[in-house]
């Protein structure tokens, strides 16, 4: 009787659905239930039989499971949509090399210096972590008088595809210059972009390398 009940609930959806009154009929069993006991807007009950019932119950998880293969079609579908392009990924590049630029000019203003600091991280096609103790002179920002500890020159937001430097340059170290690398397309070739105190981020190698 279980399974009678469970198939008189799956044809009361059925019912619902196609807005249909039915007679639940398993003639090939002996078994009758009422799907609905008054009719539906002047029309008779209509008596579906066990075989049938089975044919619609095998449409209606059919169709169930079309819906989530769609549903995690369409959520493949977005997490590759939402993949950054290789010119997306070049944004990081203008953004970390202008933040470096406004640190090493703070700097400045307190210690009449601008800090060099070695390419940092090592160069690679995929998102790195920035471990402030292994950055080198981007480490290397003074003192925090609130906390009296040491604090960085300058780190990003989150991880990094670039690898960035700085080094002094014109007469007794009076301008710095950024040099940040990127391969945002994995091909081994490397985007170089360079800023100065005076000048802005810029591509110094072919468009065509990302």
């Amino acid at each position: 009787m279980f399974f009678l009940g469970l198939f008189t609930r799956l044809a009361k959806r059925i019912c619902t659905v196609l807005q249909e009154p039915l007679l639940v009929g398993f003639p090939e069993i002996g078994y009758l239930r009422d799907c609905k006991q008054q009719s539906y807007n002047g029309k008779k009950m209509k008596t579906i039989s066990l075989s049938v019932f089975l044919s619609g119950l095998v449409f209606f998880v059919a169709c169930g499971d079309k819906e989530e293969k769609s549903s995690e079609s369409k959520a493949q579908t977005s997490a590759q949509t939402s993949e950054k392009t290789p010119a997306e990924k070049h944004a990081e590049m203008t953004t970390n090399i202008n933040s470096i630029k406004t640190a090493q000019i703070q700097y400045e203003s307190e210690y009449s210096m601008y800090v060099e600091c070695e390419e940092y991280p090592k160069r690679s096609k995929d998102e790195k972590a920035w471990d402030v103790s292994k950055s080198g002179g981007f480490a290397k920002g003074g003192m925090d008088m609130d906390t009296m500890e040491d604090k960085p020159l300058w780190k990003p937001e989150g991880k990094v595809r670039g690898s960035y430097s700085v080094v002094t340059i014109g007469n007794l170290g009076s301008d710095f210059k950024i040099t940040g690398v990127i391969d945002a397309d994995g091909d081994g070739k490397f985007a170089t972009y360079t800023a100065t105190k005076s000048t802005k981020p810029t591509l110094v190698t072919d468009k065509a390398i990302y």
